[in-house]
């Protein structure tokens, strides 16, 4: 009993298939036993139809294939690996001699829809494309077929639509980098066919752009096409090339605000603390201090620009040239404050100027900054024990050039010394403090009293020689 109700259980299955079968295949034919129109047509057009054979009656006339894109999406342009993601559409249209029907044979259709691999398709590649799996790259779905019966010629017109994902190569110039303008081709042409056999003609000068989603990063500026007969070393004739020209622009926003910025700020601060006298010890080592943590911050921000550059030697960018000159001279910054820091720690440890030290910026330097010293340090210099090449006879000529100038004002005090700006010496040694020394307050009289003092020694009865400036 029970495999008599699986049998029927089998048989209603596969009378349930059949019947389903047949009521499609009911729905193809008409109440007379034909196809309808549009089935007719498909199966008439593909029947005797080889796809391995360019549809030409006459073998030695090329096929001539008008192409176009639009350009829909930039999905990145990688600087590092010199590449170019595109989204584009690409439409490919030719005539076609072995398709064509009488629309009054098949209910006025004129226009039909085949799947793409039942017909001859030219084999158009992408020659500078990164990725060589085509299945990876284009997505073919079918193609629309349309008769020129009604402009009395043989055949029919093929319009092959399909969506692409291109990853081209492409040279990256960064030169200019962040207002840099790259221009990427795309070089479209058969694999096999060479002029005599397939003819490319672009369909438009440019690439549609209608459909263009704009890229955060990047502004098209153009995409034109242009048509290139090219002869190779292999073959006699030559092959006929299409050369797509997108010329993308850089929008520069994104790095002035997170990278020109920041670095003109810290370099503004680092110059500008190079020449602030103010300090909050006497060694004034925050300066250098300053120059080290600058120069580690302009290192960071480079190894940021680096990370997105191309490896290459063939030219410096600017932005780098821009990085480079900014750590030079937080360099040459650093670098000389160390060395006046040096000059001022032997200064406060009574050490003497070294003859290198004094020979490069007495001698050198001052004279070709046209800096020339005052008296009243030169006559320091004199007593502390500075060298200075021809130290007296520059002292011996600014003494003659004073008295001549004031031969006629008369000193009560000849340990005042009047300079050539008007400015008055009086130098006296004390034991340590300016209170012990006896000095004549009426010769001040009028003038504005400053002091500089030179310790001789570090012991705690040092003696001291005061310089007393009066500016009248």
């Amino acid at each position: 009993m029970n495999i008599l109700k699986l049998i029927l259980i089998i048989y209603f299955i596969i009378f349930s298939i059949f019947s389903i079968i047949l009521a499609d295949r009911r729905a193809m034919f008409e109440d007379d036993g034909k196809f309808l129109p549009h089935v007719r047509l498909s199966k008439d057009l593909v029947e005797k139809y080889d796809n391995r054979v360019r549809p030409v009656l006459n073998h030695s006339r090329p096929t001539f294939v008008n192409f176009t894109m639009s350009l829909y999406q930039i999905l990145a342009i990688n600087e590092k690996v010199q590449s170019v993601d595109l989204n584009l559409w690409v439409i490919q249209k030719w005539h076609d001699e072995f398709l064509g029907w009488d629309p009054n044979k098949y209910g006025g259709i004129n226009d039909t829809i085949l799947p793409h691999e039942k017909i001859w398709l030219p084999d158009t590649y992408l020659y500078n494309s990164m990725v060589m799996n085509r299945e990876e790259t284009e997505r073919y779905i079918n193609v629309v077929v349309s008769t020129e019966h009604w402009q009395s010629k043989r055949g029919a017109q093929v319009i092959f639509m399909y969506p692409a994902l291109y990853r081209v190569s492409c040279r990256i110039n960064i030169l200019y980098f962040p207002y840099d303008q790259q221009n990427c081709t795309l070089i479209i042409s058969s694999w096999t066919s060479d002029i005599s056999s397939i003819d490319y003609q672009p369909d438009a000068n440019s690439v549609n752009l209608h459909s263009f989603i704009r890229n955060e990063e990047w502004e098209v500026v153009s995409f034109e096409i242009q048509r290139v007969v090219q002869k190779f070393v292999c073959c006699p004739e030559p092959w006929v090339l299409l050369h797509a020209s997108l010329v993308v622009r850089r929008k520069p926003l994104y790095y002035i605000v997170n990278l020109v910025l920041p670095t003109s700020v810290i370099t503004l601060v680092a110059v500008t603390g190079f020449f602030t006298p103010a300090s909050t010890s006497n060694e004034r080592r925050e300066k250098l201090s300053l120059g080290i943590d600058s120069l580690l911050a302009m290192s960071i921000l480079m190894m940021m620009v680096s990370e997105q550059m191309p490896t290459t030697s063939d030219y410096l960018p600017l932005f780098g040239i821009f990085y480079l000159s900014i750590i030079l001279i937080i360099f040459a910054g650093t670098l000389i404050t160390a060395l006046v820091l040096n000059v001022h720690l032997q200064k406060i440890y009574n050490r003497p100027i070294s003859p290198l030290i004094s020979f490069i910026f007495f001698h050198k330097l001052a004279p070709w900054m046209g800096v020339r010293p005052s008296t009243v340090l030169l006559e320091l210099w004199q007593e502390t024990g500075v060298y200075i090449r021809g130290l007296s006879d520059k002292l011996s000529t600014r003494k003659e050039r004073r008295r001549t100038a004031f031969g006629s004002k008369s000193l009560r005090n000849k340990s005042i010394r009047s300079t050539k700006d008007g400015i008055m010496l009086k130098r006296f040694s004390t034991g340590g403090k300016f209170g012990n020394n006896s000095f004549n307050k009426e010769e001040s009289k009028g003038f504005e009293l400053k002091t500089r003092q030179w310790r001789h020694s570090p012991s705690k009865d040092h003696q001291t020689t005061t310089i007393l400036f009066f500016r009248y």
